[in-house]
């Protein structure tokens, strides 16, 4: 097991939360009850590294889709959601996900609305290799 944070100290006694931070990595907080005139250590703590999760949307001609609103859900949080503003090429990033499957639903004006499930890896979508999102642009016809 990796050894994200070792350290010691020698505090007067009482409760202590304290807050680790590396970067690259989700900070944690943690809390600790340290009796009068001992020692504590703090070993073995392991910090979730914050992988980048990079997406493109594209329609079905490859042209980039240029606002949306995303949807996403998991079993432990339910639904939440967020609109984004992707770049110009359709690239997007989302750095606060934890990895696990998620149910996702997308919606734009003028394209059907994109759902599917999909697993976020441990190592995320690096931006050499995001993960694609093809929406169909409706017709004329049926975006009335």
């Amino acid at each position: 097991m990796k050894k994200d944070f070792i350290g010691s100290a020698t505090p007067q006694g009482g409760r202590y939360s304290i807050s680790l931070r590396k970067s690259g990595c989700i900070y944690k907080t943690i809390t600790v009850t340290v009796p009068e005139g001992e020692n504590f250590t703090i070993d073995d703590v392991e910090l979730i590294a914050l992988s980048q999760y990079w997406f493109i949307l594209r329609d079905q001609k490859d042209e980039p889709v240029n606002s949306m609103i995303c949807f996403l859900h998991t079993d432990a949080q339910g639904w939440g959601s967020m609109h984004i503003q992707p770049y110009q090429n359709g690239l997007f990033q989302r750095e606060q996900l934890q990895p696990g499957a998620y149910k996702v639903k997308i919606t734009a004006p003028g394209y059907e609305d994109f759902e599917k499930e999909i697993t976020i890896p441990d190592q995320g979508f690096p931006r050499h290799t995001p993960y694609e999102i093809i929406m169909k642009k409706l017709d004329k016809d049926d975006s009335s």
